[in-house]
C-alpha cells in the first residue's frame, strides 16, 4: 500500500487575523482566504493540513458563541472565493449548528466541493459524516472509499479510520492483516492511537508476526506522544509500574517491580 506520488498542488490554506481564546491550539481564531503552494509528500501526517485540523477541532469541542461569529462571515467569504479548506471548517459549523441551525444537507454539500479539490480533512469529515447515516445505506456505503481518499491525501486519521473498520469486522471476516497495513500507514504520519493498535497487533500477533519486541517500541512511540494506554501496556509487558506524570506515563524503568 503506497502514498500517491508527491505533486505540486495549490492547497487553500487559512492564516490568522486575530487570536482568539477558545482556538488557543496555535492556529489563531478568525481566518482568511490564503493560497499558498504546498508539496503533498511523504506519508500521512495526523491530521492533514495542521491548521485546517485545529480550527475544526475547536470548533467541534466548542468555540464560544462570540468567536463563532465573526468566523462564519470570514469562512463565507473565503469559500465563496474558493478556498476549499474555508468551505470544509464551514460545512463543520453546519454539521453541528455553531453559531447557525444545524444543517446537515448543506454540510454535506460543502464537505463534498472541498473533497473533491482534494482537501483531505473534507474527505474525512464527509466519510464521517456518511458512515453515521444508517437510514441511508447506500450514502453510508461510500464511507470506506471516502476514508481512503483521505488517507491518500495525507490525513492519517483516515488511515487510522479504515484500520479501525477492518478491525471490527464481524468475526469470520476479520483481516488482522489488512487493519495493520492501515495502522502502520496512520502510525508513521504521527497518529498515537494508530502505533498503540499496532502495537496491539503485533503483541497478539493478530494480523502480523507476533513480536513483544516491536509491540514495546510501538508502544513506547504511543506513550511517547500522549496516549496513556499504549503506556500501560508498555508497563505491563515490561513488568514496571507505571507513575502518572505531565498526562503521560513515566516508567519506573530501572527494575521490574517485585
Amino acid at each position: 500500500m503506497r502514498i500517491p506520488s508527491p505533486r505540486l498542488r495549490c492547497i487553500p490554506l487559512v492564516v490568522v487575523l486575530t487570536c482568539v481564546s477558545s482556538f488557543s491550539c496555535g492556529c489563531g481564531g478568525i481566518f482568511e482566504q490564503r493560497l499558498v503552494p504546498s508539496q503533498q509528500s511523504g506519508p500521512p501526517s495526523a491530521s492533514g493540513d495542521d491548521r485546517q485540523a485545529c480550527v475544526e477541532r475547536a470548533l467541534r469541542d466548542g468555540a464560544r458563541p462570540e468567536d463563532i461569529a465573526p468566523a462564519i462571515g470570514h469562512f463565507s467569504r473565503a469559500c465563496a472565493e474558493g478556498d476549499v479548506a474555508a468551505c470544509s471548517a464551514l460545512g463543520v459549523m453546519h454539521e453541528l449548528g455553531r453559531g447557525m441551525p444545524r444543517n446537515v444537507p448543506r454540510a454535506l454539500a460543502l464537505f463534498e466541493r472541498a473533497c473533491a479539490a482534494d482537501n483531505g480533512r473534507a474527505c474525512l469529515n464527509l466519510a464521517e459524516l456518511v458512515a453515521d447515516q444508517s437510514e441511508d445505506p447506500r450514502r453510508a456505503s461510500r464511507a470506506p472509499s471516502l476514508f481512503v481518499r483521505a488517507c491518500r491525501l495525507g490525513v492519517a486519521d483516515g488511515c487510522f479510520r479504515l484500520g479501525q473498520r477492518h478491525r471490527d469486522e464481524p468475526a469470520g471476516r476479520s483481516s488482522g492483516a489488512r487493519a495493520a497495513q492501515w495502522f502502520e500507514l496512520a502510525c508513521d504520519g504521527g497518529h498515537p492511537a494508530a502505533c498503540a493498535e499496532l502495537g496491539r497487533l503485533a503483541e497478539r500477533g493478530a494480523g502480523t508476526v507476533q513480536d513483544l519486541t516491536r509491540a514495546v517500541q510501538l508502544y513506547e512511540k504511543a506513550c511517547g506522544r500522549g496516549d496513556e494506554l499504549a503506556c500501560e501496556h508498555m508497563a505491563r509487558i515490561n513488568g514496571l509500574r507505571p507513575q502518572a506524570r505531565t498526562g503521560h506515563y513515566a516508567m519506573l524503568a530501572l527494575r521490574p517491580a517485585l
